[in-house]
């Protein structure tokens, strides 16, 4: 049995190097053929009586181009969608600005309510330290948000803006009193 692995091993790589031979063998050599060369067109000039040639100048316009991009009404095509927000009123005016307009809406935390005793109103914290005191009808954050309803848990803000599209989208965020640790 041995003997007939080593016949079979020898066999074996004697056929290999029978195969690598002829595949080695000679060939013609492949010549790269060089790629064809546009023929120059012949452009005849055009024939002019030489009266007519003393004095004058003949401007030819230039061809209008084939394509022109008009970005007139086209938002830019690099910008998210997310990003793109207008406040719907045409006449903002962004120096008549609240302290509460400074910052984005979610950007406060609700540090108290008061409900029951004549108008209901929030504290909040705005992100720089300062507290305010929000009532129904008063505009918070940076897209002009207005609170619309004041409960014990919290509130509600409505904001209106144009989105990509230019359609006027509304946003109703809440604001909730954070959950007391430990009782």
């Amino acid at each position: 049995m041995m003997k007939a692995q080593q016949n079979l091993s020898k066999w074996l790589a004697i056929s290999c190097v029978l195969s690598v031979l002829v595949a080695c063998g000679d060939e013609a050599p492949v010549t790269p053929v060089a790629p064809a060369k546009p023929q120059p067109q012949k452009v005849e000039a055009a024939k002019v009586a030489p009266e007519s040639v003393e004095g004058t100048v003949t401007v030819t316009e230039p061809l209008p181009p084939k394509y022109t991009f008009v970005t007139e009404n086209r938002r830019d095509p690099f910008q998210p969608f997310i990003l793109i927000k207008r406040p719907v009123g045409a006449d903002v005016d962004l120096s008549a600005q609240t302290p509460l307009q400074q910052y984005e809406t979610m950007q406060y935390k609700l540090s108290a309510v008061i409900v029951g005793y004549g108008q209901p109103m929030v504290m909040v914290i705005a992100p720089d330290g300062k507290s305010y005191v929000v009532r129904k009808g008063m505009k918070i954050g940076k897209n002009g948000g207005k609170v619309i309803q004041i409960n014990k848990e919290g509130f509600l803000v409505e904001e209106k803006y144009r989105d990509f599209t230019d359609i006027v989208r509304t946003n109703i965020l809440e604001i909730k009193l954070p959950k007391r640790e430990g009782v």
